[in-house]
């Protein structure tokens, strides 16, 4: 039974809220130094933008309704077999919906570890599904046993974020093909959110390879983090084609813009660009993590993507100090909003050498 409107639940909380922050504040958007969005430093591939400029003559015209040229390209770029294994996305959140309107009924159970990203339990809910939400062991490590518990006592399927948001840890590629394996079994659908694999350690694949292998898995990729295409909200999903062709008939036509996806088009071509990124937020991810660790009231949490979770251990509480740094044009995530979280945790992404030592600057004064 499709949910009524009284099962809907209010929208989630993010970071990047920069325009609203200068609404408030009565602020230039362009001032404010955003930590709290963990999008790549360096800005979109110089040849996203070409892209935009070359297909302004494109606004007149609808999109390719199949996507082709797009999805093409993110297929050559992911590594699967064609571009039939892809579904376009205006960004991946739109996906974690559709994958929801697929995957879950009224009642169903739906296992999703927390913290994580608020938009699962959101997609859920929203459908009707029962959210079972099994907490991370010490450290933030995903509890594997209790997964595999929970999924034999009939869960209809899991959402996954490996590197996750807000704790920037990935899960092991062998726990999480010996999870896929045990949902395989018992039919039931795995979503592994990977829009942050880009940043990690050597550039991981991820799963992309094992679509056609299990055809309950799909994996969620995104064109706002490491590319930056983050207003043109474009994204895209990789599975076995029978799935894709199971989402793709049930979504609305036309939800990717003609210039998102010229410009997506040339960041997936871009590689010497995604190079240089990588290794410019590798060096300052060790710098930062570094630093922020030498903070007196402050726990960080050993970083494996391009965010850094943090613990405030005295002093005020992450919204307090969000407010303070705010008073210094410094934007930060409060992740009291994330279930599993309190008061204490906030979140800060890596940026460029200089906009670090403000920030470090900043959460010195504050603190101390």
């Amino acid at each position: 039974m499709p949910p009524t409107p009284n099962n809907f639940v209010d929208p989630s909380v993010h970071g990047g809220e920069v325009f609203k922050i200068a609404r408030q504040r009565r602020l230039n958007a362009r001032d404010l130094l955003d930590f709290s969005s963990s999008i790549n430093p360096l800005g979109p591939s110089p040849l996203a933008m070409k892209a935009l400029t070359n297909a302004m003559w494109m606004i007149p015209y609808y999109p390719d309704i199949s996507y082709h040229d797009f999805r093409r390209a993110a297929a050559e770029y992911a590594g699967v077999p064609t571009f039939e294994n892809v579904i376009e996305g205006s960004g991946s959140t739109e996906l974690i919906y559709r994958f929801a309107e697929l995957s879950v009924r009224e009642g169903d159970k739906i296992l999703i570890p927390i913290p994580t990203f608020g938009e699962y339990e959101r997609a859920v809910r929203n459908n009707g599904g029962l959210p079972v939400c099994l907490p991370c062991k010490g450290k933030f490590a995903i509890d594997m046993d209790g997964l595999a518990d929970e999924l034999a006592r009939g869960c209809k399927a899991v959402f996954l974020s490996s590197p996750n948001n807000p704790t920037s840890k990935t899960i092991a590629k062998s726990d999480l093909l010996k999870l896929i394996e045990s949902a395989s079994d018992r039919n039931t659908y795995v979503f592994l959110d990977e829009t942050f694999i880009e940043f990690t350690e050597g550039g991981d694949p991820g799963l992309s390879g094992r679509i056609e292998e299990f055809p309950n898995l799909f994996v969620a990729r995104s064109l706002t983090k490491i590319f930056a295409l983050a207003g043109l909200r474009v994204g895209y999903g990789l599975a076995s084609r029978k799935l894709t062709k199971q989402l793709r008939a049930a979504k609305m036509p036309w939800s990717v813009s003609v210039l998102a996806q010229q410009a997506a088009i040339a960041a997936l071509h871009d590689r010497p660009h995604l190079e240089t990124s990588r290794k410019l937020v590798a060096k300052e991810r060790d710098f930062l993590y570094s630093e922020l660790r030498k903070i007196q009231g402050l726990a960080s949490f050993r970083p494996e993507t391009n965010f850094i979770l943090l613990r405030i251990t005295r002093g005020p509480t992450a919204k307090e100090l969000k407010s303070s740094l705010l008073n210094k044009s410094i934007l930060i995530r409060d992740c009291s909003s994330f279930a599993g979280l309190n008061e204490d945790y906030f979140r800060v992404s890596v940026k460029l050498r200089n906009q670090n030592r403000l920030l470090l600057s900043a959460l010195r004064e504050v603190l101390n």
